[in-house]
């Protein structure tokens, strides 16, 4: 992300009223040289000495101003979102603008005219879009003066910057690839992640369930086939490795796999999988944790020249692979390979932005 140019804490420059004025006083500070009597150069004189205490007063209306920052703790790509500054001063100021750094068109924007701080904290907020993921770098806060007299407008930076992590955008999970995952977990991939071990209930065997979840201690004695049912099966756990292979620096189509993998992340979490990422940009074993660290990981993944995937994946465990090329992989009992094509007809995503 492009950053402005770094400057001095605060800067001065002259408004137009300003070079106004100067004009004027140079005109009657000459008129000493005129026959005339030193009105005018009592005159310039005064606008003169106008503008030093402007110089002076200006930037120490704004040296009390303090300020951060105010984020959400959730934002994705793409979406409208909340962001804000807390600021104050510690002895009071005349009215003055906030300026802040805008995503969308990465420079310095002024959001709005504030009409006098105090000691007690202002909140101001205004609304953006973040149109990439990753990791930003929020410059510090700019607050801009233009008192007294309206002759000089000072800008000073206020405040820490602040980082702050957006992760993907989220689509939208069609019902068919659910269904086509449950299938394949517990018809033909097994894993040797059983879950939670505790069990929820036993129930009445219905077709098409796994032989191997038949507790047939209890059927014996109850005389009927009865399926346990956990609290986390063995069949709502996932591991999802992402193929991160990409040579087009900013490719769309990138973008888009890691979308589709954060809107799955998002959608099976909500119905109670247990998903585990794996890939190069995850520890070995996979990346563990709720949907919040799953999907900042997601934020944070970068293309490579070429990704050894292999390397990654879990050994005898059922593993969806997302890739951009699907040449690459072979379907197995353990292994499902989706490419981005086949997980567009099932996943819908906006549009993204490189």
């Amino acid at each position: 992300m492009s950053r402005p140019a770094k400057r001095s804490r605060h800067s001065i420059r002259p408004t137009s009223q300003g070079w106004s004025v100067a004009i004027a006083c140079g005109l009657f500070l000459s008129s000493v040289l005129w026959p005339t009597r030193p009105l005018p150069f009592s005159l310039g004189l005064a606008l003169l000495l106008a503008l030093v205490l402007a110089m002076v007063l200006v930037p120490r209306r704004l040296r009390s101003i303090r300020g951060r920052w105010l984020v959400p703790g959730a934002i994705h790509a793409g979406d409208e979102v909340t962001v804000g500054a807390l600021i104050m001063a510690e002895e009071g100021s005349a009215p003055v603008s906030l300026g802040a750094w805008d995503p969308q068109t990465e420079q310095l924007g002024f959001v709005t005219d504030i009409a006098g701080l105090s000691a007690t904290p202002t909140r101001i907020a205004w609304v953006t879009r973040f149109p990439r993921r990753g990791n930003h770098e929020l410059p510090p806060l700019v607050i801009r003066n233009e008192q007294p007299f309206g002759l000089l407008a000072a800008q000073g930076r206020i405040g820490p910057s602040q980082n702050v992590v957006v992760r993907p955008m989220l689509g939208k999970v069609e019902r068919p690839i659910t269904e086509q995952l449950r299938r394949w977990l517990e018809e033909g991939a097994t894993s040797h992640e059983t879950g939670d071990d505790e069990i929820s209930h036993l129930r009445g065997y219905r077709p098409g369930d796994p032989m191997r979840r038949i507790n047939w201690r209890m059927s014996a004695r109850a005389r009927q086939l009865l399926v346990t049912q956990r609290q986390a099966p063995a069949c709502h756990r996932l591991a999802l490795a992402i193929d991160t292979t990409c040579r087009q620096a900013r490719s769309k189509r990138f973008e888009r796999l890691i979308c589709v993998a954060a809107t799955l992340v998002d959608h099976l979490i909500a119905m109670n999988w247990t998903v585990v990422l794996h890939g190069s940009f995850a520890p070995s074993g996979g990346l563990h944790g709720d949907r919040e660290r799953l999907l900042d990981a997601l934020a944070m993944i970068e293309p490579e020249d070429d990704c050894q995937i292999n390397e990654w994946l879990p050994r005898g465990d059922a593993c969806l692979i997302l890739t951009l090329d699907p040449d690459r992989h072979h379907n197995e009992a353990n292994r499902l390979v989706l490419g981005l094509d086949q997980a567009l007809e099932h996943v819908r995503v906006p549009r993204v932005q490189a």
